[in-house]
């Protein structure tokens, strides 16, 4: 039994209650205690397969980023390109004759 279990014991036990009336009281306080810890055992684990769902998720976010990223940088070029032929165009129209 824990130091806390023990000491109910004891408090019962001074307070009249007979040895197995004490006895039964402080073994119930100790299985709540142990029900209690394993459901935060088990929310614990759930917590911890969440977390790594997460980061899973978010290397997956990473990597469409960095696509995304890649795309974004061609589309620049390929609008810096069609704007200086527009203005080659437009230039040649207007300038040349």
């Amino acid at each position: 039994m824990s130091t806390m279990v023990l000491e109910l014991y004891d408090a019962l036990k001074e307070a009249g209650a007979s040895e197995a009336n004490a006895r039964r009281a402080a073994e119930a306080i100790l299985q709540g205690d142990t029900s209690r810890l394993e459901r935060i055992e088990d929310a614990g684990k759930e917590l911890r397969s969440e977390i790594a769902e997460l980061r899973q998720e978010l290397g997956g976010m990473r990597r469409q980023i960095g696509q995304l990223s890649a795309r974004v940088a061609t589309l620049t070029w390929m609008s810096g390109l069609a704007n200086a032929l527009i203005l080659l165009v437009l230039g040649k129209l207007f300038l040349v004759r």
